[in-house]
């Protein structure tokens, strides 16, 4: 049921803003019918606040969720909507007081409301074609720039893999649980294994003869104080070291 929280809360602030309107602009059935939309205008403002509370409360479902997105809708909808909201209320305030004064008659004034609906309308459209297509072309850029970075990147990897490659002496690098990360063509030498039989296992599974010796010793005490040390050690099997 928590799911309908959004939905309830919608319909909570959509009859009571009803109500609030009917006060606005003085229409008694919308507040004061007996037993069907009687409500105090403090009861209406809480239960609009409430509702409005309700579908805050809930960021991963809609609206909120729309809303708060960082995409080029969310951006539109956070703008769009206050004006959605106030305009229409604005306009027909200003036409019902203007024909109350006696400015111009009931034609008039509907025609006047519908003219500054459509320019409010249109004014919207152009303002959120120009966000839409300044934050489109704030990606673009982004976009290119992160890609430029990423190409840069990878030349810089192959950069120092040729190096690596391109050494006379063993180079391994090992991860955190001491499994191999990378090795280069001299070390699948020293080492008698292929890159297939090295990369993703762990060194003590691979060489438990180092286990206890003076290897294991060094590689903790380089991962725990990150400090560096050279050692000689004897295996077995593959020899010095």
């Amino acid at each position: 049921w928590r799911g309908a929280r959004p939905v309830l809360g919608l319909l909570i602030s959509g009859v009571s803003g009803l109500s609030l309107i009917g006060f606005l602009f003085h229409a008694d059935p919308l507040y004061a019918l007996p037993r069907l939309t009687a409500i105090a205008l403090q009861t209406a403002t809480f239960l609009c606040a409430l509702g409005l509370g309700l579908v805050a409360g809930s960021p991963r479902k809609e609206p909120m969720r729309m809303l708060l997105s960082p995409t080029a809708s969310g951006m539109l909808a956070r703008r769009g909507l206050p004006i959605a909201i106030v305009a229409p209320i604005g306009i027909a305030f200003l036409r019902l007081q203007g024909q109350r004064a006696g400015l111009y008659d009931t034609e008039m004034g509907a025609a006047l409301a519908s003219s500054a609906f459509v320019g409010v309308a249109c004014a919207m459209l152009a303002w959120g074609s120009v966000a839409v297509r300044k934050r489109e072309r704030a990606l673009a850029v982004a976009n290119v720039a992160r890609s430029k970075t990423e190409t840069a990147l990878r030349v810089s990897e192959a950069r120092v893999v040729a190096t690596l490659e391109s050494l006379s002496d063993g180079f391994v690098t090992l991860g955190a649980t001491y499994r191999f990360q990378y090795v280069n063509r001299e070390a699948e030498r020293l080492l008698r294994r292929t890159r297939d039989e090295l990369l993703g296992r762990s060194l003590w599974e691979l060489f438990p003869g180092m286990l206890g010796s003076e290897v294991e010793a060094a590689l903790r005490d380089v991962t725990r104080a990150g400090s560096t040390r050279s050692v000689e050690a004897h295996d077995p099997v593959l020899g010095r070291w």
